[in-house]
């Protein structure tokens, strides 16, 4: 999923949302908001880091604005995806992140 990542603090919500927690491999909670009437994948935050909030970039009013930087959990990404070569690989999360 395309994901742009934006300053906590900068993300306002407007709207109705559902939210599913998880627990990750750190043992923080994930949390992951999508849109109640259609499913799609909206947002989330993490419990460990209240500096930045992943969004998925493909509900941008202009999704043309994001511009992939690094692909991460790729040891999860299926044969078929295919990922731009000359962009940085991580096996899992990047560490800065």
């Amino acid at each position: 999923m395309p994901v742009l990542f934006v300053p906590y603090n900068a993300l306002i919500i407007h709207g109705k949302y559902q939210e599913y927690a998880t627990v990750s491999d750190s043992g923080n909670t994930i949390y992951r908001a999508f849109c109640p009437q259609c499913g799609t994948a909206l947002f989330g935050k993490n419990s460990g880091n209240n500096k930045i909030r992943p969004v998925n970039a493909a509900t941008l009013d202009d999704p043309s604005l994001y511009h992939p930087h690094m692909d991460f959990w790729v040891s999860e990404a299926q044969a078929w995806d295919f990922m731009d070569p000359k962009l940085p690989k991580f096996e899992k999360n990047p560490k800065h992140l």
